[in-house]
């Protein structure tokens, strides 16, 4: 009687062992796909409030200044910096579309969620710029920032009256007619959270690279980046008109 009951014992042991390792290795399991989802998908994009298309500088990686584009930071798996990753091994880790640019090797980087310009001209230029997917809409970032280091950034402000505002494809993004003091008026794609009013001016601060562009609303709203706006009762000669050239 004994005997049987030291077998019935052992048996019930193998099984408890048996289910035992069989659930370590769920649980095993189970923490290596969620680490290899954080590593997948586990980018958060902190986005910057109030942006008006800023391009600010974020870090340094190997040499290449990093400039993140209404983004206020880049957090990997909830609590660490992309400053404090192997920006080569978080490129690996995501599902990107890549276009290479014959300027020496620019390439455009982008899925569902983000976008990366990373520069590798002839002249030298290998920033890296990182922003959200819809970052080469109308007046945005291009891979135009590539073109040359050695460009001088220029910024200025020109007044406008608002005439007409019209709501865009999404919910900071606006049809704006603008009139220049004694010019006609023109029709451009603004990406705001100012709320800009019919009837009003308001002080426009830009920064373009292309200083031979045509003086007139359209080319400079193409060609430069919007940085704030501002309201104004300036009225006729009084209104602040800058040059970029």
């Amino acid at each position: 009687m004994k005997k049987k009951k030291i077998n019935k014992a052992e048996k019930m042991s193998n099984i408890m062992s048996f289910i035992i390792l069989f659930l370590l290795g769920v649980i095993i399991g189970l923490i290596i796909g969620r680490i290899e989802l954080k590593v997948n998908n586990g980018i958060e994009l902190k986005n910057l409030e109030n942006c008006s298309n800023e391009v600010k500088k974020y870090t340094n990686i190997d040499g290449s200044d990093v400039y993140l584009f209404c983004l206020q930071d880049i957090v990997i798996n909830s609590n660490k910096s992309l400053k404090d990753y192997n920006f080569d091994g978080i490129m690996d880790g995501l599902k990107l579309e890549e276009t290479t640019y014959d300027d020496g090797g620019t390439k455009v980087y982008t899925n569902d969620d983000i976008a990366i310009i990373k520069c590798q001209t002839l002249l030298g230029n290998k920033n890296i710029y990182i922003g959200t997917k819809d970052m080469f809409d109308n007046n945005k970032m291009s891979v135009n920032l590539c073109e040359d280091t050695n460009k001088v950034v220029k910024e200025f402000t020109r007044t406008y009256k608002v005439e007409k505002v019209l709501q865009g494809e999404e919910e900071n993004l606006f049809w704006v007619t603008l009139k220049l003091f004694q010019a006609e008026a023109d029709t451009v794609l603004v990406r705001t959270n100012e709320k800009l009013k019919e009837g009003k001016n308001y002080e426009f601060t830009l920064s373009t690279t292309n200083t031979s562009m045509d003086d007139n609303i359209d080319s400079i709203f193409k060609n430069s980046t919007l940085i704030k706006i501002k309201e104004t009762d300036k009225t006729g000669l009084d209104q602040l008109q800058e040059p970029f050239n």
